[in-house]
């Protein structure tokens, strides 16, 4: 096993453990790169460039939170992700707390947002170590292969039971009542 994803490893162990903390970091300004922008009030819909297809947008309450956390794995994954994975890798932390607002019924929750971003971060990591990271060489507007995969239980963020067992089967408790 590369033992560069072993530190990517204990990085990520890290920021779940540090989850636990009563405050969660923020960061001094809401991410925007990788084609994903991540704010807290809905982008005016303005037409695409016609090669573009717009960028694939997280709008939530923690925006500068989630900010920090896509700030700690781009560090994290540096050497692991490049110019044709990094739409990938960036889009799939946005799909994955894009699935965990919609599915959440209760008022957000900060560490529960970060902890199921954190999942498929988890989930992609794996991915490397397998060689089975998929990512398109090209993406087309804001396509990304994540989008034609069925999801499942066992692939990175599905709900939030499935990840509070995830991080439960690596030594952190989570309450789903976290606030």
């Amino acid at each position: 096993m590369n033992s560069s994803l072993i530190e990517v490893e204990s990085q990520l162990l890290e920021l779940a453990q540090s989850f636990a903390n009563t405050t969660t970091p923020k960061s001094s300004r809401a991410w925007q790169g990788a084609n994903v922008i991540i704010t807290d009030k809905p982008i005016e819909p303005t037409p695409p460039e016609p090669s573009s297809g717009g960028p694939r947008v997280v709008v939530s309450i923690y925006h500068l939170e989630l900010s920090w956390l896509f700030e700690q794995l781009r560090d994290a994954y540096y050497s692991h992700i490049d110019h044709a994975s990094k739409i990938e890798f960036y889009g799939r932390l946005a799909n994955a707390a894009n699935r965990f607002l919609r599915s959440w019924e209760k008022e957000e929750n900060v560490r529960l947002l970060l902890l199921a971003v954190l999942h498929e971060a988890f989930t992609m990591l794996r991915e490397m170590k397998e060689d089975s990271f998929e990512f398109l060489m090209v993406a087309v507007g804001k396509t990304i292969a994540d989008d034609f995969i069925e999801r499942n239980s066992e692939r990175g963020f599905f709900d939030i039971k499935g990840t509070i067992r995830f991080f439960a089967n690596k030594g952190l408790e989570i309450s789903n009542n976290l606030k």
